[in-house]
């Protein structure tokens, strides 16, 4: 995709960028490396897999309160999720932010 804009002096500034699009049935999600969780929705527990070992993990809801904080010790962790109220949170794993939903 290309993008051009000429200003009413006459300058003209362009951009382009390439966009790839993928069949997501296509992919293995195990094969791009990121975190992710099952199930999401979640009721009782919240499983993490494609994590790497001693990353922080962290549970916030949508005010910003840490609600759960740990170490991963493997590349799978289980989470208690019982105890949290119904919501949206964020599953925080490095510098990635995961969304997901307690019912």
């Amino acid at each position: 995709m290309t993008y051009s804009y000429t200003d009413g002096n006459g300058c003209t500034i362009s951009d382009s960028s390439l966009i790839e699009v993928v069949d997501l049935n296509s992919v293995d999600i195990n094969s791009l490396q990121l975190p992710w969780i099952s199930p999401n929705p979640a009721t009782e527990w919240l499983t993490l897999h494609n994590l790497r070992t001693n990353s922080e993990i962290s549970v916030i809801d949508l005010s910003g309160r840490v609600l759960i904080q740990k170490s991963t010790l493997a590349t799978e962790e289980i989470l208690n999720v019982s105890r949290l109220t119904p919501g949206m949170y964020l599953l925080k794993v490095g510098n990635l932010s995961i969304p997901w939903i307690k019912y």
